[in-house]
């Protein structure tokens, strides 16, 4: 197979290690790197990399969330030009992490002045270290992504709450009217189906929802157990690009 192979690869990035996999059917089976997200573990991924199953001239990274750092800013109430907004975010992320926020790459999501804008961030360190990764392997086109913005491309338009799930760590995100209201990260365990209703019930109090009640649960490579109990409406995804990618990559790192 040529070096520079239009085949697409994806690399799914958690702070235990990596897992290297195809975007398609047919691809090789996912190759776990389990070196922690650290020099040692990126050397083991361009050692990978120089396989011949594994080239490829483009490749997919998609950050964990437990990777990334989000935010919603207050609402600036006017129009912001896009340096305005990253000094907003950046401003939140301070008062959120202090010193640490200066360690981020970030990354801003715009919506109306009456909402806030949306931030990622990522510590810069990591984002160097792949993208020398990807110049090292000859990998010249290539996105790094949250797992939030590869989950959501699988989702029709998101209205109330949208709860994601990975081993060890859940994201909750809410919208209404088409705008992002709130955003927030938690540990979790194997019992996250019976302590999501009980966080939801919470941040219902803080947040404004023009009352709407529906939520969808969407676990990425998580073991769902056959007895799950959800709340009458509550809908449970499990299908989708992300989810099918995840049940085979995140499950060999839980």
């Amino acid at each position: 197979m040529s070096r520079w192979s239009a085949r697409r690869l994806q690399l799914f990035v958690r702070p235990e290690g990596m897992v290297l996999a195809g975007a398609r059917d047919g691809a090789p089976s996912p190759e776990l790197l389990p070196s922690p997200v650290k020099p040692e573990g990126f050397q083991q991924a361009a050692d990978c990399l120089t396989k011949p199953q594994w080239h490829s001239s483009a490749m997919d990274i998609i950050l964990s969330n437990r990777c990334v750092r989000y935010c919603l800013t207050e609402p600036p109430l006017r129009l912001l030009r896009s340096v305005e907004e990253t000094i907003l975010v950046s401003a939140t992320f301070k008062k959120i992490h202090g010193d640490l926020a200066e360690k981020l790459r970030i990354r801003v999501q715009s919506q109306p002045p009456d909402a806030g804008a949306i931030g990622a961030g990522v510590d810069e360190s990591l984002a160097q270290s792949l993208e020398r990764l990807m110049d090292s392997a000859g990998i010249s086109r290539y996105t790094i992504r949250t797992l939030m913005d590869a989950a959501i491309e699988d989702q029709p338009a998101i209205e109330g709450w949208w709860v994601l799930v990975e081993p060890r760590w859940l994201c909750i995100f809410m919208a209404n009217d088409a705008v992002w209201r709130h955003v927030s990260a938690h540990p979790c365990d194997d019992d996250y189906a019976s302590r999501i209703p009980r966080l939801l019930t919470r941040l219902e109090h803080l947040t404004p929802t023009n009352g709407t009640r529906k939520v969808r649960v969407q676990t990425l490579g998580y073991p769902v157990p056959k007895d799950i109990q959800l709340p009458k409406g509550w809908e449970l995804d499990r299908t989708g690009k992300i989810s099918r990618l995840a049940s085979a990559v995140v499950l060999q790192l839980h």
